[in-house]
């Protein structure tokens, strides 16, 4: 995989004869900034691919015989842990596909894909018992999400995952009140006024149970993380747990992260 120093070039000397850049500034401040780590290993690795970088003008590819030729030793320490250390200085400009990770992203979007259907499975069991006017699925169920995220007036912002299940019991339970009543009964609105104005909500408590569902089902996802994760974390300092706290592919976990710091 190749790798890039974030903002390298704007603090280095540029030769416009072509000259390579055999000296390298490194900065006072990059001892005591809050992006640097506090491991000596992935500090030295840093600097070393500050000057290799400056050096040859392009990204460093880190294969096993660069990564020699820099002085790292990654029995002592993997490249991965090192990236992951230096997320907010550094940027991995492209990453080596191995077959099994090729193997994982075509199952996550196969899986992906199967849990498209089925949502518009679910969707789709209500447009069809719906008597009003329906302008077609796909168009419904974008608008239905739209409007779960973006609401009319000042109904509150909902999860459509957390809504959809509510439609059908929705439509069945006007459709058997509407039986029942005597007298007049107003025509049924087009599908997109009646998912709009959320007339989805009209019938049920079954709004607060699928809340409270979709709760539990986090509170179990939590718990696994603390069980899983607590110890590697409560053996950081508060610098690292801080940098983890940053890192965007740590955000399942920040939750915890946050619970360790208010211990201290």
């Amino acid at each position: 995989m190749k790798v890039h120093v974030k903002n390298l070039p704007k603090y280095q000397a540029e030769y416009k004869d072509g000259r390579k850049n055999i000296w390298t500034k490194i900065y006072y401040d990059s001892f005591d900034s809050d992006d640097m780590p506090e491991n000596e290993i992935d500090r030295y690795r840093f600097w070393s691919l500050c000057v290799y970088e400056n050096y040859k003008q392009q990204p460093t590819n880190l294969t096993p015989k660069r990564c020699a030729f820099l002085g790292w030793n990654l029995k002592k320490r993997s490249i991965s842990l090192t990236l992951q250390m230096l997320h907010t200085i550094i940027k991995v400009c492209d990453e080596t596909v191995t077959k099994s990770s090729r193997r994982g992203e075509e199952r996550r979007g196969e899986e992906k894909r199967e849990e498209e259907k089925r949502y518009m499975s679910i969707f789709n069991s209500s447009v069809e018992l719906f008597p009003g006017i329906v302008r077609g699925v796909e168009n419904e169920f974008a608008n239905f999400i739209y409007h779960c995220e973006h609401p009319l007036r000042k109904l509150p912002v909902i999860d459509w995952k957390v809504a959809l299940p509510l439609l059908l019991p929705a439509v069945e339970g006007q459709i058997a009140r509407r039986k029942k009543t005597q007298g007049f009964v107003p025509p049924w609105k087009n599908f997109q006024t009646w998912i709009n104005n959320r007339c989805w909500e009209d019938v049920q408590g079954g709004l607060q149970t699928a809340r409270k569902d979709k709760q539990k089902a986090l509170d179990k996802e939590r718990e696994e993380i603390r069980q899983d994760m607590g110890g590697y974390y409560r053996g950081r300092t508060k610098e690292q747990l801080e940098i983890h706290r940053k890192n965007p592919y740590n955000q399942s976990h920040w939750f915890l992260i946050d619970e360790i710091l208010k211990e201290r």
